[in-house]
């Protein structure tokens, strides 16, 4: 391999491991409401609508309608949640679950081949989970490598392809069985977006299960049956520009329920259990109104909670059941060329109650609620 191969592995490693790191928590289940500071500003639309080098992240066609541009960003995370449980009217165990300030960068590159195709590489992560309660530390950590490439049909309509490498680590602390384990996957992601005239674009996109390797310290912990795959996901997207003000909408869906891990019944015999969760669908409204040297945004996001009340014994102390997300944007440029972009995110809180199967006569109640601040620089070329 040559040098400069060699430190182009390197590069990708560390920076994977830098996503990774970020230990974050629950938005769209166990996913980021969507990719890049601007599409979080508009609540998590970017399907038929990209602006910049993680377009690929939300639709591996639209890297062709960014140019050559470079970003670099943090976004700085933190759920609070807390568990209450009830026997006969007296509680049993309140405890905090997670009030902890969590960060997690992410950069991107997209450069033109020429007029008609595009190559982009982004480094970025999924919100995971963390949760912290008596002598017990949950941590998932799930990050990613996005190469991608698109391509034009045509002046109005590109299809676009990426190949993503997947790392996450799990970490169980303060457990009989406390263990931190690493696993890894190849993936697919494919897309395509038209401008259909009237300032009008569609999208779409599908993203089939990432197949991740065995993690047996994990699984043992927890009692699963299976690895511990990353879900299958597809949606599409419209947007709308006129003078200056855009509107777009998106839908996508999550498959949690087909993951072994996720999606078995917690009635099942050990060795054999999930978590139990549901497949979710989660819908996206953003808009922006840019004039001169600035753009302003608002959004908001909606997902399905995939926590179903009865497995709660399981699920209670995980933080996973925001399902509403008002957010907030702006781009201000400068230098010609250069931008500094701000999302503002709040999850609204949500409580989630359900009978234990475990203890009878036992009351479960989750609440949780989420905030965010993410920065970025872009520059392009």
């Amino acid at each position: 391999m040559s040098r400069t191969n060699n430190y182009l592995v390197s590069a990708v490693s560390l920076l994977i491991g830098m996503a990774v790191t970020g230990q974050a928590v629950a938005s769209n289940g166990y996913f980021a409401i969507g990719n890049g500071t601007k599409s979080k500003g508009m609540g998590g639309v970017g399907i038929a609508l990209p602006q910049d080098t993680f377009a690929s992240a939300n639709n591996p066609a639209g890297g062709v309608f960014v140019g050559d541009r470079f970003d670099i960003g943090v976004n700085a995370l933190k759920t609070q949640a807390e568990e209450t449980d009830t026997f006969g009217g007296v509680v049993t165990f309140n405890e905090k679950l997670g009030d902890k300030l969590l960060v997690i960068p992410h950069l991107g590159y997209n450069g033109m081949l020429d007029q008609h195709s595009s190559i982009g590489v982004s480094l970025y992560a999924n919100d995971g989970l963390y949760s912290e309660y008596p002598l017990n530390e949950l941590t998932l950590k799930q990050g990613f490598a996005n190469f991608s490439y698109a391509h034009r049909i045509g002046e109005r309509s590109s299809l676009g392809g990426s190949i993503l490498v997947a790392v996450q680590e799990y970490s169980v602390e303060n457990l009989p069985l406390s263990s931190t384990d690493t696993a890894t996957g190849l993936g697919l992601k494919l897309g395509w977006q038209g401008y259909v005239g009237g300032g009008v674009s569609l999208g779409a996109t599908w993203q089939p299960t990432i197949k991740m390797t065995e993690s047996s310290d994990f699984t043992s912990a927890f009692g699963f049956n299976g690895e511990y795959d990353i879900p299958s996901t597809y949606g599409a997207g419209i947007a709308w520009n006129h003078k200056g003000f855009t509107i777009a909408f998106d839908y996508q869906r999550i498959n949690y329920s087909d993951v072994a891990a996720l999606g078995n019944s917690t009635t099942l015999p050990v060795g054999q259990a999930g978590l139990g969760w549901n497949s979710i669908n989660v819908f996206k409204l953003g808009i922006q109104y840019e004039f001169n040297n600035l753009a302003i945004r608002a959004g908001f996001n909606h997902g399905d909670n995939p926590v179903p009340e009865n497995t709660l014994d399981t699920n209670g102390l995980i933080p996973a059941f925001i399902q509403n997300h008002l957010t907030a944007g702006l781009t201000a440029k400068f230098f010609q060329s250069s931008e500094l972009n701000l999302a503002l995110i709040y999850g609204l809180e949500n409580t989630v109650s359900g009978a234990s199967i475990v203890s009878p006569g036992e009351t479960i109640e989750s609440t949780q609620s989420q905030y965010a601040v993410e920065i970025s620089y872009g520059v392009r070329f």
